[in-house]
């Protein structure tokens, strides 16, 4: 009976774990598909659907943050 109690505990943390890191991988999906929105439209902040999208850009990159935590990166070359 305790191996029981243990596989089924067991089982629901993983699955427990495995549908917290779906939402976060949703959240990133969803903040990436704003930010596109928003480059798209030549915006440089855009709030859509919980995400809150800024744009920085200057003469070597050009910064994508969502809530003030950067998402994304992009180095110009020469």
């Amino acid at each position: 009976m305790a191996l029981l109690s243990f596989l089924v505990t067991f089982l629901l943390s993983a699955l427990t774990n495995s549908r917290q890191q779906e939402v976060q991988e949703n959240q990133q999906i969803e903040s990436l598909n704003v930010a596109q929105m928003a480059i798209e439209s030549q915006l440089m902040e855009l709030s859509l659907n919980g995400s809150v999208i800024k744009i920085r850009q200057d003469s070597t990159a050009t910064i994508i943050s969502d809530h003030g935590k950067e998402i994304l990166r992009l180095e110009a070359q020469n």
